[in-house]
């Protein structure tokens, strides 16, 4: 999609990056405490306890990159 920002001077067109959004749009989810169902509400503590759960999933750290470099 795009945006149209428009200022004294120009107007300027912004391309929206698919990805990048459906991330935000994850973040905001996970915010509002309805990741990963988006049709019920967690509290904030079941939200955190979702959310370490999918980090120390071994599934999950199994799909690291393995280019990543942490002492860089």
């Amino acid at each position: 999609t795009q945006d149209e920002v428009t200022d004294k001077t120009t107007k300027v067109t912004e391309e929206r990056n698919k990805y990048a959004v459906e991330i935000c749009k994850r973040i905001r989810d996970k915010l509002d405490g309805s990741d990963p169902d988006p049709l019920t509400q967690s509290s904030i503590s079941g939200q955190v306890r979702y959310t370490v759960r999918e980090a120390t999933d071994i599934e999950n750290l199994a799909t690291l990159y393995e280019g990543w470099t942490s002492w860089v």
